[in-house]
């Protein structure tokens, strides 16, 4: 008797002294949970940033014209990918639109932190009612991007009668070389343009300022007539294919003035002869050269491509 007794004594005072230790433990854990919790919760931005940092809207145009045409990134500590974010601020209301660009500060809010970046907007002059009138609603369609119109309408009725395509260094013009991405978009943004094409921020790494393609690329890309391989990177080195030529030609149709031009077709890559010749008839380029040299040593005045890379090339008399 007197040792059950013992044991009931013993079994007390051990579950006396266990008992502490796993509330004990139990408590910490809740704590590590409700910590971990409220980390969660109170995780902030450590910066936002804005793609692209340039855009050109029409005069006139409300915030959320400019919210499409932007993507704002928040970045988080300890997270590889940005989170796109919605329910942030602007200061466009407060911009005076009778200036030709404007900075506007967009602001994003989390917890007790702000963080602030900018994006520079562009205005050009909206189509007015006669104008637009005259163009077609599918021509608009195909030159809007995310729903605004863009700057240039048209290519208009006046004659293309000037270089937009040059040779190499060494008096070449390498008609059956493959064209790049660079080069049919700095063609491309010539003949947009006439011969304009504004100056641009560059909005990808693969490119560099002092680039002769760098202000075209740029601009044809924002056009939405080309797109960028990602939005960090262009490819200009990269060859077109027919059937990548045959896409951006169908962004060009408010610009083009031959409509019935015959595009090349298959699966080979375009040539620089090929662009030219369907280029020049696109756009109804003027030829009235008279020259009795030419540039290139590697196209004879026999070949059937010497007269539209002649007008592509040589200032017109």
């Amino acid at each position: 008797m007197k040792a059950k007794v013992r044991s009931i004594i013993l079994i007390f005072c051990i579950s006396i002294l266990l008992v502490p230790g796993w509330a004990y433990q139990a408590s910490i854990k809740q704590n590590d949970s409700i910590y971990m919790e409220k980390n969660k919760e109170i995780k902030t931005v450590r910066k936002i940033r804005v793609f692209p940092k340039t855009v050109h809207i029409p005069k006139g145009s409300d915030e959320k014209e400019l919210r499409d045409m932007i993507t704002v990134y928040a970045y988080y500590k300890d997270e590889e990918e940005p989170r796109v974010i919605n329910d942030y601020t602007t200061n466009y209301k407060a911009q005076k639109q009778d200036k030709k660009h404007c900075y506007v500060t967009i602001e994003f809010i989390e917890g007790k932190c702000v963080e602030k970046t900018c994006v520079k907007v562009s205005f050009c002059v909206p189509i007015d009612g006669e104008k637009s009138s005259a163009i077609s609603t599918a021509a608009i369609n195909q030159e809007t991007t995310n729903g605004t119109m863009m700057a240039h309408v048209a290519a208009g009725d006046e004659d293309i009668n000037f270089p937009y395509i040059s040779g190499y260094g060494d008096h070449t013009f390498r008609p059956n070389q493959a064209v790049t991405r660079e080069e049919l978009a700095t063609m491309l943004a010539r003949l947009i343009t006439k011969n304009s094409i504004p100056s641009e921020e560059n909005q990808y790494e693969d490119l560099y300022d002092e680039r002769f393609s760098t202000d075209a690329v740029n601009y044809i890309t924002r056009l939405g007539v080309m797109s960028p391989e990602t939005k960090t990177l262009f490819k200009p080195d990269r060859k077109v294919s027919y059937q990548e030529f045959e896409e951006i030609v169908k962004h060009i149709n408010a610009y083009i003035k031959n409509p019935d031009t015959k595009l090349p077709s298959g699966k080979r890559e375009l040539t620089r002869a090929e662009t030219v010749i369907t280029l020049n008839s696109l756009f109804r380029v003027q030829c009235n050269t008279n020259h009795e040299t030419f540039p290139f040593r590697d196209v004879k005045p026999d070949m059937p491509e010497y007269h539209p890379i002649l007008c592509a090339t040589q200032p017109q008399s």
